[in-house]
């Protein structure tokens, strides 16, 4: 399936069904920036619909970062979208904030009833990283706190825990290799306790990107991605100057 926009540029996406409707979330950024790399501190979350994964229409875009002081005052990055128990649509999304020069990332989140008008809960966020099993701030280690990227399921639908997937580093082990699988959990959505990790440093992986939660064939399955700049000598000597997806 293929969206493409003349005059914007589209990355990272997420999928939502609605009946026969599939809704695709996605960061974009407008062409008019001209250079690419511009496009991270400038984006938008997008969105489109189809019912056969092939004819697409564009929908006005879903949510664009807040005003001043708000988590999300510079960039609203890369989420996940689910139905939630008191039958809202849930969009949880990565904020950065122009207010501490967007290098801390957290994670809010917005609710809507037709998966097209969104109103974000809060100017606050929802989660912040936990220093007692995740790495915080400290531009000695990282140009960044990493703290995005946040997947939410339930392992089954009985179940009253919510469970969130989140891009983080391990606050201990070699820098390079400190990607892991951050967790957290909740049983109202709103309020999150963070986890230890669900993987330990050492993988090789400077960070595990984009994560994502399903079941396969009775197996349960993480997927992420990892550019090969974040890979230890290690991964790269086995894999090459090759981004890819993991699992």
């Amino acid at each position: 399936m293929t969206i493409r926009l003349p005059d914007r540029w589209i990355w990272d996406s997420w999928y939502v069904w609605d009946g026969d409707v599939c809704h695709a979330f996605y960061l974009t950024a407008s062409r008019g920036l001209v250079d690419p790399n511009r496009r991270h501190r400038n984006t938008n979350v997008g969105h489109a619909v189809s019912k056969d994964l092939v004819n697409w229409e564009i929908l006005p875009d879903a949510i664009s970062p807040s005003g001043s002081n708000a988590f999300d005052s510079w960039t609203t990055w890369t989420g996940s979208t689910v139905k939630g128990d008191d039958g809202r649509w849930w969009m949880f999304y990565t904020g950065t904030s122009r207010e501490d020069g967007g290098d801390i990332q957290s994670i809010g989140v917005a609710h809507s009833s037709d998966l097209v008008n969104w109103t974000k809960a809060s100017s606050q966020a929802l989660l912040r990283a936990d220093g007692r099993y995740y790495e915080t701030y400290d531009k000695t280690v990282w140009n960044d706190e990493a703290w995005r990227d946040p997947w939410v399921f339930k392992l089954n639908p009985a179940d009253e825990l919510w469970h969130m997937l989140i891009t983080a580093r391990a606050n201990q082990g070699a820098p390079v290799s400190r990607g892991v699988v951050g967790h957290a959990v909740s049983k109202d959505m709103l309020n999150w306790e963070a986890q230890p990790p669900l993987s330990l440093p050492g993988s090789g992986f400077g960070q595990l990107e984009v994560l994502q939660f399903e079941v396969v064939d009775g197996v349960p399955v993480i997927l992420f991605c990892c550019g090969y700049r974040e890979f230890d000598k290690d991964r790269l000597a086995l894999h090459g100057q090759n981004d890819g997806i993991s699992r």
